[in-house]
């Protein structure tokens, strides 16, 4: 049986259930860390003779690394909330939680001691900001619907 000819279908509900926004936050925001991450990885390889020049050489397969684990792991949670996967919420705490740990540990293990010091309250208040949205993304009712009522 057709979804539009289903008798017992409300027809004020759409065929294809929207995304709830704080997904579509948490889509969006993973999409802007996987361009960074290709951008990081594509300038690594660009600026290749600059970084070795300036840095020790490990700091080059650190950015190149860095920059290609940023651009390939956000890719299963955007796949997932496209297709609707009921394993989508779990891969967002998962993935969700990978850029703000390789964040922080950069900031405060690689930068120099005088640029650690600088901003950090505003970045800390963001890493809140993304926790909770990601809580919020796996506990909302919405949310949930989305992903079981796979319909189309």
């Amino acid at each position: 049986m057709n979804i539009r000819s289903d008798p017992k279908r409300n027809p004020t509900h759409p065929i294809k259930p929207r995304r709830p926004i704080v997904l579509s936050i948490v889509f969006w925001v993973l999409v802007l860390w996987i361009l960074l991450g290709w951008l990081r990885f594509t300038r690594a390889l660009i600026d290749h003779s600059v970084i070795t020049e300036l840095l020790p050489g490990w700091y080059l397969w650190y950015f190149v690394l860095a920059g290609l684990s940023w651009g390939l792991v956000g890719l299963p949670a955007i796949w997932g909330i496209l297709r609707r996967a009921s394993w989508t919420p779990v891969s967002i705490w998962i993935i969700g939680l990978f850029y703000p740990i390789q964040y922080w540990v950069e900031r405060l293990f690689l930068w120099a001691p005088s640029d650690a010091k600088n901003n950090w309250p505003f970045m800390l208040l963001l890493t809140g900001l993304w926790i909770a949205s990601i809580v919020w993304a796996n506990t909302s009712k919405q949310t949930k619907r989305f992903f079981e009522n796979k319909k189309i």
